[in-house]
């Protein structure tokens, strides 16, 4: 019934919190080096091939015009130009390839490196809690059981799920979550089914209800998604299981997104982000969430992920004395940016990281905790 709020939830956790940060800022340094030359390195080797088509499209016109005016020697000039143009455009295709495969595996490494910091802090936690490590092996290894019969729907859900590609994505994002929640705490949440669809929108079916007298329950029947769905989009809807798996941790993303967001303008997307197919009521305001999806998702349309981010859900009427409370995009959104990339998401936007990552573990949930 008692709401939760970001201040006593950081109190006595700042040096905890800030530990972590520079930590796992750190130990990321040379692998965060490693991403960034490849990024940089990427991003030559696409200018190059922009301009090698560039070539080839003025030397085909070029071609064309020598042809219909008869000029033999210009044409066979052209036309052997044109060849060694088009000699490079395979070569740089795979160069490309190439350097997205070093970024990848460097993003793992990071994420590896991230994610062991962050399970410490969360072992931590449970050991401040009165449970060894042993016992959270021994929850963590129950929750993957719990996991692994998680599928739901009718029979087209449980084919897709078998899916080779589906299923080593899917099992690869369980185990990362594994690594990183506490499983005392987010276990049903973590373990709500999986359903496979048609649809191209994933989504979860997660809400957080008040009842009569202010009391908050939470329900869930999971999410949605297609088979060929990334892992950075199960660890999104999973972020919608967090935070209405949790009343504390729904407190603490309604705060966050309100703190963040105070007297911004609430937008319709519709208006401000044309050429996507949102619904005339989703609004949202976007405060400098892109800032960090800039840097870590710069493939991305960051204005986007900024209103996105901040987008405002509407109390819905349950019955004539309980709501469907609103929920945000507050954790879902800073899940796809911890599972990306945790280093460059503390150091950008330190705030939110805390936020994320301390919901995860547990150190910010002190009265789930029972703890002062």
């Amino acid at each position: 019934r008692e709401k939760a709020s970001m201040g006593d939830a950081v109190k006595g956790n700042e040096k905890q919190l800030e530990s972590l940060r520079k930590d796992i800022i750190r130990k990321t340094a040379d692998t965060q080096k490693e991403i960034d030359s490849a990024k940089t390195n990427i991003t030559k080797t696409k200018e190059e091939l922009k301009q090698t088509r560039l070539n080839i499209s003025k030397l085909q016109t070029d071609r064309d015009k020598y042809e219909s005016s008869g000029d033999t020697k210009n044409y066979i000039e052209t036309s052997k130009a044109l060849s060694k143009e088009y000699d490079k455009i395979n070569p740089l295709k795979e160069k490309i390839a190439e350097q997205t495969k070093q970024i990848s595996t460097a993003r793992e490494k990071a994420r590896e490196i991230g994610f062991t910091a962050i399970r410490k802090d969360m072992i931590d936690v449970n050991k401040q809690d009165g449970l060894s490590e042993e016992q959270v092996t021994k929850a963590t290894e129950e929750l993957k059981q719990k996991q692994q019969t998680a599928i739901g729907g009718g029979r087209r859900s449980v084919k897709d799920s078998q899916d080779s590609l589906a299923k080593a994505t899917r099992e690869g994002a369980q185990g990362g979550m594994r690594s990183i929640f506490n499983p005392n705490i987010h276990s049903n949440a973590l373990s709500s089914p999986i359903t496979y669809w048609g649809k191209e929108r994933a989504e979860s079916n997660s809400h957080t209800i008040e009842m009569p007298g202010g009391i908050r329950i939470q329900t869930s029947k999971g999410i949605s998604i297609s088979k060929a769905e990334e892992a950075r989009v199960i660890f999104h809807e999973y972020g919608h299981e967090i935070e209405n798996g949790n009343v504390e941790a729904h407190d603490l993303c309604t705060e966050f997104l309100n703190k963040r967001t105070a007297g911004e303008k609430v937008e319709k997307f519709q208006k401000v982000m044309r050429g996507y197919r949102y619904k005339a009521w989703e609004e949202g305001s976007p405060d400098n969430f892109g800032k960090a999806f800039a840097e870590i998702y710069p493939e991305r349309d960051t204005t986007n992920c900024a209103y996105y981010t901040g987008k405002r859900y509407g109390e819905t009427q349950l019955g004539p004395n309980s709501k469907f409370l609103a929920s945000t995009e507050v954790y879902s959104m800073g899940m796809e940016l911890l599972y990306a990339n945790p280093a460059k998401f503390a150091e950008v936007d330190p705030e939110w990281f805390d936020l994320i990552s301390g919901i995860a573990t547990g150190r910010l949930l002190k009265k789930t905790r029972g703890v002062q």
